[in-house]
């Protein structure tokens, strides 16, 4: 559960800092390895207008992509970290509550109840696409996260008032706050965020999955992020992830 009331001059001196933009598209802590499911927020006290939170569904953004490019994409894994956050909260002399976090997870995520593919993206968190050198993984995830943000009809746009609740399916989309507010009211909401399943590329994956052998998989995490994009689907495969 996690709540957020920083005021407006507070919001803006720590955003607008380094940024132009605080329109950042991600799924919620995707380092963990059960990342959340079904996601709740809700608005305890909002600004009279704007403060935005604006949606976008990745199984849209998969099945619209052509079939040779769904082939492509499917069975890449992603490196997701926690290592960036913990260090802007440090920097700003936030709470560091436990060690940085790092895990693998599929690009395209099978989902468990609807049965679908979906593209399983997070901007601060899904930083590197193994088996690709650095330009190759810039330049593909720069695509697919273009390609979400700028399809506006995927997308929808929850309006906040007292006491609104939103929920929505943190497996299948991506949001972002919109910071658009002028007052110096305080923004307060409570966010819970129930743990779900551990993402994987395939109802075979899921109807398989050996905890035991996952947990084993993660003390080697540190040596699957440091081998070769020639080397690393050859070692995920002998993990079995």
């Amino acid at each position: 559960m996690g709540r957020e009331g920083k005021d407006k001059k507070e919001n803006e001196k720590l955003i607008f800092s380094n940024r132009i933009s605080n329109v950042v598209w991600h799924s919620d802590i995707t380092y963990e390895l059960q990342p959340p499911g079904i996601t709740a927020l809700i608005g305890i006290s909002n600004p009279e207008s704007g403060g935005d939170t604006t949606f976008g569904d990745t199984i849209e953004a998969y099945e619209r992509l052509s079939p040779q490019f769904q082939k492509m994409l499917d069975g890449l894994y992603v490196a997701h970290t926690s290592r960036e956050q913990a260090g802007n909260s440090r920097a700003h002399g936030g709470i560091e509550r436990r060690e940085a976090v790092d895990n693998v997870h599929p690009l395209v995520r099978w989902h468990p109840v609807l049965k679908k593919k979906i593209l399983f993206l997070q901007r601060g968190f899904g930083k590197r696409i193994l088996g690709l050198k650095v330009e190759e993984s810039d330049a593909l995830l720069k695509f697919l996260f273009n390609h979400v943000e700028s399809a506006h009809d995927l997308q929808l746009r929850a309006n906040w008032e007292e006491g609104t609740v939103v929920l929505w399916d943190n497996r299948r989309a991506v949001h972002s706050a919109i910071f658009d507010w002028d007052s110096t009211t305080s923004r307060h909401v409570v966010r819970l965020t129930p743990q779900a399943e551990r993402p994987v590329a395939s109802e075979e994956e899921y109807l398989n999955w050996d905890p035991e052998a996952e947990l084993k998989s993660q003390e080697r995490i540190d040596e699957i992020l440091a081998t070769p994009p020639a080397e690393v689907y050859e070692l995920l495969k002998s993990l079995k992830i």
